[in-house]
């Protein structure tokens, strides 16, 4: 399985910080405002093995599905790209959008 250049491309958006963090009120208590935690990817490179097992074919994309996943109701991901054949991404950004998530591709 070769490295597409899609897959490249949404890694690289990703694992730069796109996914932006809301401030929300806390319906507790109306005066306080609560800062809601930032996920971030794995520090360092991340390779796919195209000889290697399933997972380690996939690991890029395993990481672009979750950072997707973890985008939080109001927050953003913008996304340029050449081409795009990612099946599991593009549902984990229907997903997201459904959810409230802003997505621009």
């Amino acid at each position: 399985m070769k490295l597409r250049a899609a897959t490249v491309g949404i890694a690289a958006v990703l694992l730069s910080g796109m996914l932006t963090t809301p401030v929300v009120a806390d319906e507790s208590a109306p005066s306080k405002v609560v800062q809601r935690a930032t996920w971030m990817p794995p520090r360092g490179g991340s390779f796919n093995n195209p000889i290697g097992t399933a997972a380690a074919q996939l690991n890029i994309e395993d990481k672009v599905v979750g950072a997707i996943k973890h985008a939080h109701s109001g927050s953003s991901i913008f996304i340029t790209l050449f081409s795009f054949d990612r099946i599991r991404v593009a549902g984990a950004l229907i997903a997201a959008d459904q959810r409230g998530v802003h997505v621009q591709i």
